[in-house]
């Protein structure tokens, strides 16, 4: 399942995932992003990694506010992404690409506006690799949000657990990933 998952990122401008945690599915759209990149016939020059930022707490209580800068708030939420890629590529060929810019991450809530890919000096498009993870916990304008950013050679890799849905849900409600399965 994970070659077949593999050959479709690598076939199509956007793959839907909808599996079991713990099967791969993070590590395997990680090694299609880092394939594109180095393959310069796929014109992709950047991965960008999202999730839907919801806590798993059943309590009142919660989290609350955290401190720092948006990127401290949102580090625990990007962790996984980057263990991956450390098993892959290790942890200073990881930090390399973060640090040029070559991997990034974005919060969902602040897509509004952007656009996934970039244009050279003379107009040609340069696309984005694109791993929207945990999407079991976005509701349908937040996906339609997602799919709407896509750019010119850009690819979409959207994934979740349909059976790990965290988001309060209205009773006969669809979390965004089981309405664009059912959709798309």
């Amino acid at each position: 399942k994970q070659k077949d998952m593999y050959n479709s990122i690598m076939e199509n401008r956007i793959t839907f995932v909808n599996g079991t945690a713990g099967t791969g599915k993070t590590l395997v759209a990680l090694m299609a992003g880092l394939e594109c990149i180095k393959d310069k016939s796929i014109n992709i020059s950047q991965i960008v990694l999202t999730k839907p930022i919801v806590e798993i707490t059943t309590s009142k209580g919660g989290l609350g506010a955290l401190p720092g800068d948006l990127d401290s708030k949102t580090l625990p939420y990007f962790t996984h992404f980057y263990d991956n890629l450390i098993k892959i590529i290790g942890n200073e060929a990881t930090n390399y690409l973060k640090q040029n810019g070559v991997i990034k991450e974005t919060v969902l809530n602040y897509l509004r506006g952007s656009t996934f890919g970039k244009y050279t000096a003379d107009g040609k498009p340069i696309g984005t690799f694109c791993i929207f993870d945990e999407t079991q916990n976005t509701n349908i304008n937040e996906m339609k949000t997602f799919i709407s950013r896509m750019g010119e050679e850009s690819k979409l890799v959207i994934m979740g657990d349909s059976d790990q849905i965290d988001l309060k849900l209205n009773r006969g409600e669809k979390c965004g990933l089981d309405d664009a399965w059912d959709r798309l």
